[in-house]
């Protein structure tokens, strides 16, 4: 192409158009990138963010957020060469090279994992509570170099945030004339679908962990009246609700209860550390129709049987498990 243009004036308008053409590229590469990583929708982040190192092969931000969202969709040997290009950069290096350590620990090398856990350290990485709760590093915790790289660590600063999120609700209640005979509620921070999503469920590191069902705070349960729920009694009170998928393809929703996890100081980002509780069975099927946004309902096989279904529905996926209610038939409850 370059060979059938002739004179100067046409070589010095193409060596002005390249460098503006590189750099629009990247202008909208950077926009794209930003976008999917504030969204959380890690597969045009991965997208975005390894296009921007290929123009921009010294931005260490674009590299840590490559390997970051790559780790993140479970593309952990894809992650691991992208994670140590990006801890040669200062600004991000430690957080870097703690990623190193976090995919090697996911990978069962522990040799390797302690190594560049303490490179992270050296790196300038601090945060111990991060480190105490991150469960990429549970393969490690019963190490002694482990034990001894966290216990030399200090103890972080709080920081406090102020966060002002709308969440919904969903309720079942009976009356009988004005008096409430009883209810349930359901409170939970919604969550835009994406279709990203669909993988990050079939990732294996997504199984048998708990995660937080919904955004931001916990998912609530609250009920005046005990229940059955998937089978399983769930006696009057207040909940914290996790959901976990099994190794054997279970999906498992847990009644945890609040009064251990605020003695622990567990924030719902932190789900998978919670145990125990009641756990329910859940059926899950696939719907034509996809619910945008992350939505949880009861219900009744008809108005005042006392019995129904709880669903939970997100894209094109629904999770459903039966309940009934002291207010059902006898024999039903």
């Amino acid at each position: 192409m370059h060979r059938m243009l002739a004179g100067a004036l046409c070589a010095l308008f193409l060596a002005a158009a390249v460098p503006t053409l590189t750099a629009q590229t990247e202008s909208d590469l950077r926009e794209k990138a930003e976008v999917a990583w504030k969204t959380k929708n890690w597969t045009e982040a991965a997208a975005a963010y390894g296009k921007l190192t290929e123009v921009a092969a010294k931005d260490g931000q674009a590299w840590h957020r490559f390997g970051y969202a790559l780790h993140a969709l479970g593309k952990l040997e894809e992650a691991l060469p992208v994670h140590k290009r990006a801890a040669e950069f200062p600004g991000v290096g430690a957080t870097a090279t703690y990623n190193v350590a976090c995919v090697y620990a996911l990978t069962g090398k522990k040799d390797d994992a302690i190594e560049w856990l303490g490179k992270a350290v050296k790196a300038g990485f601090n945060n111990k509570a991060h480190l105490a709760q991150d469960g990429d590093m549970d393969t490690l915790r019963a190490d002694p170099r482990f034990k001894e790289i966290l216990g030399g660590l200090k103890a972080p600063t709080a920081t406090g945030y102020v966060g002002n999120n709308a969440r919904q609700d969903c309720r079942l209640s009976y009356w009988n004339n004005s008096t409430s005979a009883g209810q349930v509620a359901v409170s939970y921070g919604p969550v835009s679908w994406k279709d990203a999503y669909s993988k990050q469920i079939e990732s294996p590191k997504f199984v048998n962990r708990r995660w937080r069902l919904g955004s931001n705070f916990w998912t609530t349960l609250d009920t005046s009246m005990p229940m059955k729920i998937g089978g399983q009694k769930i006696p009057a009170g207040y909940f914290y609700l996790t959901l976990e998928k099994k190794d054997d393809g279970r999906f498992i929703l847990a009644f945890n209860d609040p009064s251990k996890i605020r003695q622990k100081k567990l924030d719902a980002f932190v789900a998978h550390l919670t145990k125990g509780g009641i756990e329910v069975p859940m059926e899950m099927a696939k719907s034509d129709k996809n619910a945008k946004q992350l939505k949880i309902h009861f219900m009744e096989k008809s108005p005042s049987a006392g019995k129904g279904k709880l669903h939970i529905r997100f894209g094109p996926h629904v999770l459903s498990t039966p309940f009934v209610t002291p207010f059902a038939k006898k024999t039903d409850y």
